[in-house]
């Protein structure tokens, strides 16, 4: 006799193969699908980090530069100075990539932490250990760095992600050898870790708002008395967090905070920047306008109608490419800059080679990241 089948089950679906249930495999059927915008507005944010570099370490850029049109080093000044609001900018995207990345799967159901922490892992380490050698090559070999920027001190605690900008109040190390913009990743790992435990212990998003705050405003408080990474972390804590509400109200969700509130907070930490110093005028009104474009439009432009269909041709896409590679070229562009400097001289020529060898390296790298197994 043969077994009966239950209603609508075929002979091929009760014979095939039984497919292994890794954590790979629920990664491939519970990824979000990319943002048109979102990637464009990365690619700016890059953009404005790698020209911010430029003009910083090829000194007679600026000069060389205004000598043939003083708009355009006007243009590179304006850019450059508008480095913090990208790496703010970077949070708050960061934020609302991980809020929308979770919507399928979540943070509560069996295995799914496992899940999330392994794509953070996959994304993040390959190409932040490339940056640490790559750095080191550069610092011990044509662009050296002080003792204490290639110590193995230095180096151990970057493995850790507990290094802070140059300078800053309560630095305990620097970024390792010369590679300025790592400061900012020691930030994004404190997030990624945070959140899970976030989302899993607290149910309600008015109260996960709250407790974000209570945090920022804890983070400042002793960061003002005992300056020190984690109070940095927590101070900054809130600007991340406001990406995952961008992406709550992008899903529908019911808001947790009233829109006057949710920017006058926006507006009152892109101010402090962390701590008590204050941007300029001029960058605090680059900063929110970003956010503002962030919140209202770029969410929304992956489905645009086709009356927008130039400006994804003219803009979206060709800055989306660059927002694709953005993370690869963060971490890898400044020991590359440094290495041209060196090797080539501060000119025109220099900055423009350098700054496609780094389009290119990050394109290789971000392909090579793919591949390594973790």
């Amino acid at each position: 006799m043969h077994k009966r089948t239950a209603p609508g089950t075929t002979l091929r679906a009760r014979h095939a193969p039984r497919t292994t249930c890794t954590v790979r495999n629920v990664i491939a059927s519970t990824s979000a699908p990319r943002m048109l915008g979102l990637d464009a507005l990365r690619g700016v944010l890059a953009l404005i980090v790698v020209l911010h570099h430029v003009k910083t370490l090829f000194a007679s850029m600026g000069p060389g530069l205004a000598r043939h049109s003083m708009l355009a080093a006007e243009a590179l000044d304006f850019v450059s100075r508008r480095n913090v609001e990208a790496v703010i900018g970077f949070f708050v995207l960061s934020g609302l990539s991980i809020r929308l990345s979770i919507e399928k799967r979540g943070l509560t159901a069996p295995g799914s932490v496992k899940v999330y922490l392994y794509k953070r892992a996959r994304r993040i380490v390959p190409l932040y250990v490339l940056s640490l050698a790559l750095a080191a090559l550069v610092a011990l070999t044509v662009a050296p760095v002080p003792a204490d920027a290639i110590s193995l001190r230095t180096l151990v605690g970057n493995l850790l992600f507990l290094q802070t900008a140059v300078g800053v109040p309560g630095m305990w190390f620097l970024p390792y050898a010369g590679n300025g913009p790592l400061w900012s990743l020691s930030f994004e790992a404190f997030f990624y870790l945070a959140y899970p435990l976030l989302v899993r212990n607290v149910t309600g998003r008015a109260q996960r708002m709250a407790i974000v705050l209570g945090i920022t405003a804890l983070g400042l408080a002793v960061g003002a008395v005992v300056p020190n990474p984690f109070a940095m972390f927590c101070a900054a804590s809130l600007m991340w967090y406001l990406g995952v509400e961008i992406a709550e109200r992008h899903l529908g969700a019911r808001p947790s905070l009233p829109w006057p509130t949710f920017v006058a907070l926006w507006l009152l930490l892109t101010a402090l920047r962390f701590s008590a110093v204050g941007l300029t005028v001029h960058g605090l009104w680059v900063a929110t306008s970003m956010f503002l474009v962030a919140v209202t439009l770029l969410p929304r432009l992956h489905s645009a109608p086709r009356s927008f269909a130039w400006v994804r041709g003219l803009a979206l896409v060709p800055l989306s490419r660059f927002g694709a590679l953005s993370y690869g070229l963060y971490v890898l562009h400044v020991p590359i800059l440094r290495a041209f400097v060196a090797v080539f001289g501060g000119g025109f020529v220099s900055a423009l080679s350098g700054v496609a060898t780094c389009m290119c390296v990050a394109w290789l790298a971000e392909r090579a990241a793919a591949r390594v197994p973790l």
